[in-house]
């Protein structure tokens, strides 16, 4: 009995102190999330105004805008057909335009509504976006985003109003961060923009989603609080979305989220009785054991930590990506525009329309790089159907299979009869296949081979190997080959094999390459060999 007392001591102090722990530990997991998921607002907002300044400063719009204005026949057709060109390059993320002159009256579009402040904001220069959400709580609300259509240094032509759907943005948040964890974001005027699981839960137990005015301070951009919903005890942490004065809450069920404190309690007395029956060495061991899962939960939030600063350098690189490409691709489009006015008047000329065929073949190269970097920006999501991995493997062979031959290198093919079709997006896996082929052919020397061969990997999925001969892949970079801008060639993006990880990730499925000593290296992918349906 002489350990009891110490052990009780020792025990108790060790619970308020790992309670203080734990409760600090959860608060910043939720701040983390918070923080994440007000960047991912404010990322999407910055994208589409930064997407909408660069159609509006495009010289054809502003010509057809002038023209418009003028009364010129034809104007108004040609300046619709502009914006649905536009609409089409960038993937129809904005519903419709509109187009208003520099005295505020509707020259082009549907509905002459529109937001008086943020179109006297755009006519002075500045992209803007309206606050408010319209048709805030439905499933088709949009937030409505004003940029001035301008040239140079010219005063306005008018002003381009886009209506972008804020379904994609709602969807990224309408996603539980645990199984007792929810998000939410609420609009200026405190109305729920998103829908959770967390809503139908709350309704069955009486309660009501927060308030986002009693929840956050006003003079802070984020806080961290308790409330009481129902019956449910509650933490959270809200951020303020500090460009559209929205706020955006992440809660958890406090029972819930301190679980492993009522765990913690029955090791506690566990340990104590331990040094009361056995003695200082079982309760010192037991101790230790409690210290290593404390240690274990601390590492593996920071590898949370580390996973989501990685996730947030990606999107800056994205940004950056996209920013460079629409910035090489507008001067491009108009350089190329004129060489092919040029090429007409030099039809007698035939050294320089030579000249001018290579000029214009070196620029779609340079626009097919901008469309790679365009893809890793703003990967679109995969529109999935059963497709048969031969046809597509077969068909991409059959494309490089002369390039391939020109190096002295063969491609041999073996596909699985029995494989059957997998569930996936046939576009998108074969530009995987193709950046893959295209490496293996890139890393094969003369005379070498590429073999492309299809498996069965399980019930559930397929397996596709690609392997060439040429020096085996190091394996202190095996990793790293998938990482964006990561090439060993000096004259590679280092876009293929990171697009491919993309891709492959969207659909769910696996990716890896393995060097093997002095016989090649293979590239290993697994695909879903059938829909998962929810």
């Amino acid at each position: 009995m002489v350990f009891a007392l110490p052990a009780v001591v020792a025990g108790t102090g060790f619970y308020w102190f790992a309670q203080s722990a734990v409760v600090e530990e959860v608060e910043f997991e939720m701040s983390l999330v918070a923080a994440h998921e007000e960047a991912i607002i404010s990322d999407w907002i910055r994208e589409r105004r930064f997407d909408l300044g660069v159609i509006a400063q495009v010289g054809s719009i502003n010509d057809a805008v002038r023209r418009v204005l003028q009364g010129r026949p034809g104007a108004t057709d040609s300046l619709r057909y502009l914006l649905s060109r536009a609409r089409l390059f960038f993937g129809e993320r904005y519903s419709s335009f509109r187009v208003f002159s520099p005295e505020g009256e509707l020259i082009h579009g549907e509905s002459e509504s529109h937001d008086r402040s943020t179109l006297v904001a755009a006519l002075q220069g500045s992209t803007a976006v309206s606050h408010d959400v319209v048709n805030a709580g439905r499933s088709n609300s949009a937030l409505e985003f004003y940029a001035p259509i301008v040239e140079h240094s010219e005063p306005p032509k008018g002003v381009l109003v886009a209506t972008v759907p804020t379904t994609p943005m709602f969807t990224l948040l309408n996603t539980p961060i645990s199984p007792v964890g929810w998000i939410h974001l609420f609009d200026r005027h405190g109305q729920v923009l998103t829908s959770s699981s967390l809503a139908d839960t709350m309704r069955t137990s009486g309660a009501s989603v927060p308030d986002p005015d009693a929840v956050i301070d006003p003079s802070r951009d984020s806080s961290q609080y308790v409330r009481q919903a129902g019956d449910v005890e509650l933490m959270g942490s809200a951020r303020r979305v500090s460009e559209m004065n929205w706020v955006v809450t992440v809660e958890r069920n406090r029972d819930e989220a301190l679980a492993r404190l009522a765990y913690m309690r029955r090791v506690l007395w566990s340990v104590i009785v331990a040094i009361v029956l056995l003695g200082g060495g079982v309760a010192i061991g037991m101790s230790t054991l409690t210290v290593r899962r404390l240690e274990r939960r601390e590492r593996e939030l920071q590898t949370t930590h580390e996973q989501l600063i990685t996730a947030d350098r990606l999107a800056s690189v994205g940004m950056m990506a996209a920013s460079m490409a629409h910035e090489i691709n507008n001067p491009l489009t108009t350089i190329k525009v004129l060489i092919h006015s040029l090429r007409q008047r030099a039809a007698s000329n035939k050294a320089l329309e030579t000249d001018i065929n290579i000029v214009l073949s070196e620029i779609d190269k340079i626009k097919a790089l901008v469309l790679r970097f365009l893809q890793f920006a703003r990967p679109r999501d995969p529109e999935f159907s059963a497709v048969q991995l031969e046809d597509i493997l077969s068909r991409i062979a059959g494309l490089i299979r002369h390039q391939a031959q020109s190096h002295g290198i063969l491609i041999f093919e073996k596909y699985d009869a029995d494989l059957g079709p997998v569930w996936a997006d046939g576009s998108q896996i074969g530009q995987m296949f193709l950046n893959i082929l295209l490496n293996a052919i890139d890393a094969t020397p003369p005379g070498g081979e590429v073999h492309v061969s299809t498996s069965v990997a399980d019930a559930e999925r397929a397996r596709v190997t690609i392997w060439n001969s040429g020096p085996p892949l190091p394996n202190e970079i095996k990793e790293q080959i998938f990482e964006p801008f990561f090439s060993t060639k000096t004259t590679g993006t280092g876009l293929g094999l990171s697009i491919a990880r993309t891709i492959i990730e969207k659909h769910g499925g696996e990716i890896s390459a393995e060097g093997h000593d002095d016989d090649g290296t293979t590239f290993t992918m697994l695909l879903r060999r059938r829909a998962v349906h929810s």
